[in-house]
């Protein structure tokens, strides 16, 4: 028989569960780190927490206290991929009775359902713009407050030099009030951006608010997990 470590033969001698926290690193930012932690230690002791993406684009995860950041590489979708594969192998060899997930991603609920089916609790995390299949796949699920910015000092971004195009500059500009302004924290689906600028876009050119938006990466982030797709403010 393989000996525990001393911190699992502590929490295996206290009863209480142990909690694996697993994050999408590339779909939610640091400044939830502290949150993320309180959360997962409601249902036992936290003995588990990594953070998945690329290492290159996640400085402040990885500076993060209490986490791991595991590099999954560059690749379209790899760090769900591999976040998914170690949930189970930590089910598998009995490292975590509890699995709390923190994402955005609608994509998790299959992983979500099939621990269920198997007797394992999984509590989903994520912001205002996470799914329904997400949320109704978990056990629970709780909803992250909007918070007001990064957890660590990052250098000034250099200003936004405006396009010549004047519609499209001032299209700009109305986009990002509208995600200032939303009460999601800063992101808001794509629909409701059509909705809001109604008529708008077609002063620039663009076949769709999608490739708009793209033309822009500098000041947006797309999300495409989502139907119809979201955007957030960089």
């Amino acid at each position: 028989m393989n000996a525990l470590s001393p911190e699992l033969m502590a929490t295996h001698t206290s009863g209480r569960a142990r909690v694996a926290l697993l994050v999408d690193g590339e779909n939610l930012g640091d400044r939830h780190a502290g949150p993320l932690i309180i959360q997962a230690a409601k249902h036992g002791a936290v003995t588990v927490k990594r953070v998945y993406g690329d290492a290159a684009r996640l400085p402040r995860w990885d500076a993060a206290p209490g986490y791991r950041l595991i590099h999954a590489g560059r690749g379209k979708n790899a760090a769900d991929l591999l976040l998914c594969i170690e949930a189970l192998a930590l089910v598998h060899d009995r490292l975590a009775d509890v699995i709390v997930l923190a994402s955005n991603d609608g994509d998790f609920s299959h992983i979500a359902s099939h621990l269920r089916e198997r007797g394992i609790p999984v509590y989903g995390m994520g912001e205002a713009t996470a799914p329904e299949n997400w949320r109704k796949s978990c056990t629970g699920f709780v909803e992250l407050k909007a918070a007001p910015g990064p957890t660590q000092t990052s250098a000034p971004k250099p200003a936004h030099v405006l396009p010549a195009n004047l519609p499209e500059a001032a299209l700009l500009k109305d986009v990002e009030n509208l995600l200032r302004d939303s009460a999601s924290g800063g992101a808001l689906p794509l629909t409701k951006i059509g909705q809001e600028l109604k008529g708008r876009l077609k002063t620039t050119g663009h076949a769709s608010w999608g490739k708009f938006l793209s033309a822009h990466s500098d000041r947006f982030r797309l999300d495409k997990s989502t139907p119809g797709g979201s955007v957030r403010l960089l």
